[in-house]
């Protein structure tokens, strides 16, 4: 397992490297690799040592399909040079003068652990404004069907550097 992960992560990053964002037309590609001294997700340390995320996004006509991982660099949770967590997202965002709307799910899936994969269904909002303040509801959907919620709003200051 540990040679996969490293091939994957080694193509990921030879990836990142020589396509940092192209545009074909309506299709967009966006592809990179952070080294973090740790892993914090929604507020809470999950994993207190570096961590590596690749991600991959494809997004075409307002459509957008994405890719985003978690490798721990140590065996701090029993799992060094593996992904901890996959991330699978589907989203549709339109864009009005002013303003950004969309929604989509993510798919949290754990693959070197003993815990189960969930899914977030969300929709949001986000005036594009100075530092883009964004309100969004995200749902929890649980095995026996039932939506469990959250509200967030945030204020969002994002740089994409372009060629």
């Amino acid at each position: 397992m540990k040679k996969l992960t490293m091939m994957t992560l080694t193509g990921l990053v030879m990836l990142a490297l020589a396509v940092p964002a192209l545009a074909f037309g309506p299709l967009d590609v966006d592809a990179g690799v952070a080294l973090n001294s740790k892993y914090v997700w929604r507020g809470m340390v999950a994993t207190p040592d570096p961590v590596l995320q690749p991600s991959v996004s494809l997004n075409a006509l307002g459509f957008g399909v994405g890719f985003w991982g978690n490798i721990d660099l140590n065996d701090v949770n029993g799992q060094e040079s593996e992904f901890g967590e996959i991330d699978w997202t589907l989203a549709y965002e339109i864009g009005v003068p002013l303003l950004s709307l969309g929604a989509g799910f993510i798919h949290y899936t754990f693959p070197n652990s003993d815990f189960n994969g969930t899914t977030e269904l969300y929709v949001g909002a986000a005036l594009n404004l100075l530092l883009s303040p964004k309100l969004q509801q995200r749902s929890r959907v649980s095995q026996s069907l039932k939506l469990l919620t959250t509200r967030s709003l945030a204020i969002i200051s994002q740089k994409t550097w372009r060629r």
